[in-house]
């Protein structure tokens, strides 16, 4: 994953132009050769706007896709963080057309099922699908930039069905804090799910934190079973047996 930078012409007269940087995927051999490319400003619509307006210096940082997945019908998910949504693009093993095949988040293609005022995530970090299953940290930016809504973020875990596109919330915990920033999700080998909240600022003390806690969807969300917490900011964490495996 890499970016380009580019001037958007605005869609009407009274818009003007902007200078975006978005997202482009690269599918290299050992030799470094390119195979495959899709470039989010030839797929994404370019009206559609960085949710929050976010900005890297004069230009607009309108995708910040932050995951890719190779998925097991040789297709990816890609998270694209300042839109609030995962997608999945037709990759096929590099033969495919880069068209989106889906958009899940908010005004994507799926009806969600949940009686939460705010289902799904925003400026998500380290998506996941199996097929059934997307586990994602919520860092929730969006979400705590409405008045009224809780300032948190959330260890989610959605169970879709493709076929009628809808999805149910089936773990949503409050993490006990607010990480704006890094973050992870991980299904554990025990069936359990690990969220790392990267980026916990103290006010207090000026310094930064991490944490990580283990959910069960047997339990619930507000029964955490584990919580490991470090004195420093953390991008990804990674449950495993020892440093001799990677079997968690």
């Amino acid at each position: 994953m890499t970016n380009s930078q580019r001037q958007i012409e605005g869609a009407t007269q009274d818009d003007p132009p902007r200078q975006v940087i978005g997202d482009v995927l690269v599918l290299l051999d050992r030799d470094f050769n390119v195979h495959w490319v899709w470039d989010a400003f030839e797929k994404l619509d370019r009206n559609k706007k960085a949710v929050l307006g976010e900005m890297q210096g004069a230009a607009e940082d309108w995708t910040h896709g932050n995951a890719l997945q190779y998925l097991a019908d040789g297709n990816i998910l890609y998270s694209i963080r300042h839109w609030d949504w995962v997608i999945k693009i037709d990759f096929q093993d590099g033969m495919g057309s880069g068209d989106i095949i889906w958009r899940m988040g908010q005004d994507g293609d799926f009806a969600i099922q949940s009686d939460d005022p705010w289902p799904w995530f925003s400026h998500q970090h380290d998506a996941h699908f199996d097929g059934l299953r997307l586990w994602v940290f919520d860092n929730g930016n969006t979400r705590s930039a409405v008045p009224g809504q809780l300032d948190n973020s959330r260890g989610q875990v959605y169970r879709f069905d493709l076929d009628t596109h809808t999805a149910t919330l089936e773990l949503n915990a409050d993490l006990g804090g607010v990480s704006p920033a890094l973050g992870s999700a991980q299904r554990l080998g025990n069936g359990n799910y690990q969220f790392l909240s990267g980026d916990l600022f103290d006010p207090n003390t000026g310094t930064y934190s991490s944490q990580s806690a283990e959910l069960s969807l047997e339990d619930g969300n507000s029964n955490v079973r584990y919580i490991f917490q470090t004195a420093a900011a953390a991008y990804r964490t990674f449950r495993i047996i020892s440093l001799y495996s990677s079997d968690e």
